[in-house]
């Protein structure tokens, strides 16, 4: 059994039963994520709030999705925020697909809340990510049809990918890096 930690008041334990149920055989889930022997066909470079909700639903379309993260540890770009924190506008207008917050939660989630339901769902959604991980260079291969993508890992060492797309989800408080792509200033 699994016991994960949304907010001190609010535990959830997910049974073995469950990865049980969907069939999958020990170790199966942490090979998949591994990416050993296939490149994902979409990479998502941020792993909070939008790059877990495109996650999900390309995953649950079937897409091989990969989301990277630079945090130790899903959730930790809003854990590090200050300690009064809340979501701004309402948890009714705030929920992830296929899993809506509970219905006895505060209406604006304050930060721990929200980044430990980042884990939770990540988890309970069985997206594959990778923490402690940041996306090096990224290039535009026209003839292959796919972006050979340089991932730096937490030890420092590195990995080369060849996804087919490549969805940036930085959030609000990032800086922006724009591409010199040709046709963007065109591009309405």
């Amino acid at each position: 059994m699994t016991t994960i930690t949304i907010s001190p008041k609010f535990q959830i334990v997910i049974p073995k039963a469950i990865r049980d149920l969907l069939g999958l055989r020990p170790g199966q889930k942490l090979q998949a994520i591994a990416y050993e022997d296939r490149d994902p066909a979409v990479l998502v470079v941020g792993a909070a709030q939008a790059g877990l909700m495109i996650a999900a639903r390309l995953s649950m379309l079937g897409v091989d999705t990969l989301a990277i993260d630079r945090e130790k540890r899903i959730g930790d770009s809003w854990r590090r925020r200050y300690h009064a924190l809340t979501l701004h506008n309402e948890t009714r207008v705030n929920h992830f697909p296929y899993m809506p917050f509970p219905r006895s939660w505060p209406v604006f989630i304050p930060k721990d809340m929200l980044a430990n339901w980042f884990e939770f769902y990540a988890e309970a959604m069985e997206l594959n990510v990778w923490t402690a991980t940041e996306l090096v260079a990224a290039t535009y291969d026209e003839a292959a049809k796919r972006w050979p993508v340089i991932l730096k890992r937490a030890d420092g060492s590195e990995r080369i990918m060849h996804p087919r797309h490549v969805v940036f989800c930085n959030g609000v408080s990032t800086l922006p890096k724009t591409p010199d792509l040709p046709g963007l200033a065109d591009f309405k």
